[in-house]
């Protein structure tokens, strides 16, 4: 219940750069070497929710770092997948993927500088890469940026969204999106939590995850 919750929107926006990730129900990120989209404490305990806005195909890797499944689609993962510890979450229409993955991670193996990112080459290649920075709790000073060159490289300074401390709630469920029917099939709209109490992710207020932009595609069949 006091994990710290964050969401990340898998989505396809106008430009040069189609592809990108939006991080805490904000703004679509591009890739940004400098900009760090979350800062999890090593230690720490936390809940990501991985959604796809659209039908396409994201095989998701996070680095560093391994998690389990919560919750795929509202629903419990099949039993091969439940407490198995994984780094690549597959979110799309196909079968066994999903539209929305709740996850959760403990980060303790490693400090620095890692990626989240979308395995398929031409979205990663088109931006679908975000950063993000494990740090002790004792640790306040932002990691530098490795700018690598033929001459052995240097470093620039970094900087945070403006969630990349808090998050976008605590609690496995964290901020529920609205409408999820739009991707998410009826007899699942409502979600029973960890402490016996219910809600209807059709009563909650909307966000832009279930809102596609640019050529997204607008319905799971």
């Amino acid at each position: 219940k006091t994990a710290k919750h964050r969401s990340f929107e898998y989505e396809r926006v106008e430009g040069d750069f189609p592809w990108a990730i939006g991080v805490d129900l904000g703004e679509p990120l591009n890739t940004d070497p400098e900009q760090i989209s979350s800062k999890p404490r090593w230690g720490a305990m936390e809940v990501w929710r991985l959604i796809n806005s659209g039908t396409w195909s994201h095989p998701i890797h996070i680095h560093a770092e391994e998690a389990i499944i919560l919750s795929k689609d509202g629903r419990a993962p099949p039993p091969w997948e439940m407490w198995a510890r994984k780094d690549v979450f597959r979110l799309g229409p196909e079968e066994e993927s999903a539209t929305i993955l709740e996850i959760a991670y403990r980060f303790r193996d490693f400090n620095g500088t890692f990626m989240n990112h979308c395995h398929n080459t031409v979205h990663e290649d088109k931006a679908m890469l975000i950063r993000y920075d494990v740090s002790s709790p004792d640790h306040t000073q932002l990691l530098y940026t490795p700018v690598p060159c033929w001459g052995g490289g240097g470093f620039s300074d970094s900087f945070e969204v403006p969630t990349a401390q808090t998050g976008d709630g605590t609690g496995v469920a964290g901020p529920l999106p609205n409408p999820i029917d739009q991707w998410i099939p009826a007899d699942i709209h409502n979600v029973t939590f960890p402490d016996g109490s219910s809600a209807s992710l059709a009563d909650m207020p909307p966000h832009d995850e279930f809102n596609p932009g640019f050529e997204e595609r607008t319905k799971i069949d």
